[in-house]
């Protein structure tokens, strides 16, 4: 770690990090976009408003909001695909009325049977039915999971091997399809197969502590972009210490760390002094905005606080631990639901360095989307 870190090297990494491109950014363009792989799972998403949890042995009722296809893979893929860009997804679909009920609906959309993982086609006699997630949304917006899980938690390895992985500039990764003995299922694949310019982009999620040790030294590995928020972020480091935690994830990829922070906006982190997939052009505006989502500038003056005062200090000690960090503030938004917010945020980023742009557009782009989706109920946003 740098104790004393020159000024003029902080500021010069700084620049090279909010200037991040993926290495393949010289032949990506809003004309010739890269293209996406989504791996992950599909299960039937069950949206119930409830004013508070029940204690245990308690009752309390619900009323259910929404019903339709969930996973962080699909949501992700669900705003690639109104934006028209290039991508692929594998899903494992099962046999039961949730896997029919999936099917149908990716094949509204406009998916095909090559798009599917059906574990029968594979010659194994597995008939287990797609999950469910039961999304309990309370008052202030805010939401607690439980999942029955499906097959989408049992791969087995042969199952990817019509994935186009050796076509793709990034690879879409969510924590919930890595856990147990998934991870190695999904990391072995990619790490075998993928090209060496293509980029990995891990979301979390909340079940990031069920990864197995040897998933996330292979992860590590594959140096990914790492997308997660302040509870992801404790669960993958074991501190709660916001700093310590960045440090510990900046120091295991050379790649942008983003953590989001609710209506705090987000942060970047990436190691200090790192240069890499830099370059002095600028992308035309290739990505659509919505005038009715304001994303402050650099210039933004924005009021003072105790959350913002922890961020400027966290800012300001990130260079001693060997990294640099950015705060992205955003206007807060009036939340009814916020189940699918980090997924928007994260097709925002990923539709802008698939497009040769740059994290810190990217960043703007995903807020903008995340703004969206907290204003309806469900996961799956509607551009």
């Amino acid at each position: 770690m740098a104790a004393n870190v020159n000024q003029e090297s902080v500021l010069a990494a700084s620049v090279a990090m909010t200037s991040y491109r993926l290495e393949s950014h010289d032949q990506l363009s809003p004309a010739a976009p890269g293209k996406v792989m989504i791996l992950g799972g599909s299960f039937v998403d069950k949206t119930l408003s409830l004013t508070r949890m029940p204690p245990v042995g308690g009752d309390s009722y619900a009323k259910e909001l929404h019903n339709g296809v969930g996973g962080c893979a699909l949501n992700v893929a669900h705003i690639l695909r109104q934006l028209e860009l290039p991508h692929a997804i594998k899903v494992p679909i099962g046999v039961g009325l949730n896997a029919a009920f999936i099917e149908a609906q990716l094949k509204a959309d406009g998916y095909n049977d090559e798009d599917f993982i059906k574990p029968y086609e594979y010659g194994d006699p597995k008939t287990q039915d797609c999950g469910v997630c039961n999304c309990f949304v309370d008052a202030a917006g805010e939401r607690t999971f439980i999942v029955v899980p499906g097959i989408e938690n049992h791969m087995e390895p042969g199952w990817l091997k019509d994935a186009p992985i050796e076509e793709c500039d990034l690879i879409y990764l969510s924590g919930f399809d890595l856990t147990e003995n998934n991870g190695m299922v999904y990391l072995e694949e990619i790490a075998a197969r993928k090209r060496p310019d293509c980029a990995v982009y891990f979301d979390a999620g909340a079940r990031v502590d069920f990864i197995t040790y040897e998933a996330r030294a292979l992860l590590y590995k594959l140096k990914p972009i790492l997308h997660l928020n302040l509870l992801e972020l404790e669960l993958l480091t074991g501190t709660k210490h916001l700093v310590k935690g960045m440090a510990e994830l900046t120091s295991k990829t050379p790649c942008p760390v983003i953590l989001t922070l609710a209506h705090h906006g987000c942060l970047l982190g990436q190691r200090l002094g790192h240069t890499a997939h830099v370059t002095a052009r600028r992308s035309a505006g290739a990505l659509p905005s919505f005038n009715s989502t304001k994303t402050p500038s650099e210039n933004t003056i924005v009021p003072k606080s105790a959350a913002s005062s922890v961020f400027y200090q966290a800012i300001a000690q990130a260079p001693s631990l060997g990294f640099t960090l950015k705060h992205y503030p955003t206007i807060p938004q009036k939340v009814l639901d916020a189940t699918g917010a980090g997924d928007a945020h994260s097709a925002g980023i990923i539709a802008a360095l698939i497009q040769g742009q740059t994290i810190d557009e990217g960043i703007i782009f995903g807020s903008k989307l995340a703004a969206k989706v907290v204003g309806q109920i469900g996961a799956r946003l509607t551009i």
